[in-house]
């Protein structure tokens, strides 16, 4: 079963009545599979360059952390779970972002 989000845009200025319903935006709330293999390939082939390029300084500052104060086993945890995040709020934000 699919599962949407609707956002509400914001009133038009000078409206004093609710939105138009014409401009609400319904987002399918889903995971990407191919962004939890291939997180910044996937953001770079989607055009999300700004998206990407926080990617990778997320990253490097966190290998930096994880390698200075970390021991061995929490590495793999740690990027697992920053793929899974990954897969499941891309999916969100490329239905927003592309047609």
């Amino acid at each position: 079963m699919a599962v949407y989000t609707v956002h509400e845009p914001p009133l038009r200025a000078g409206a004093t009545s609710a939105p138009e319903p014409e401009r609400f935006i319904f987002v399918r709330d889903g995971f990407s599979f191919w962004a939890l293999l291939l997180g910044p390939l996937w953001m770079l082939r989607h055009r999300m360059w700004l998206v990407a390029l926080c990617y990778l300084a997320l990253v490097a500052v966190l290998s930096l952390v994880l390698r200075l104060h970390a021991s061995a086993a929490v590495g793999p945890i740690v990027w697992t779970l920053l793929a899974l995040l990954l897969g499941f709020e891309i999916g969100t934000a490329s239905s927003i972002l592309l047609p």
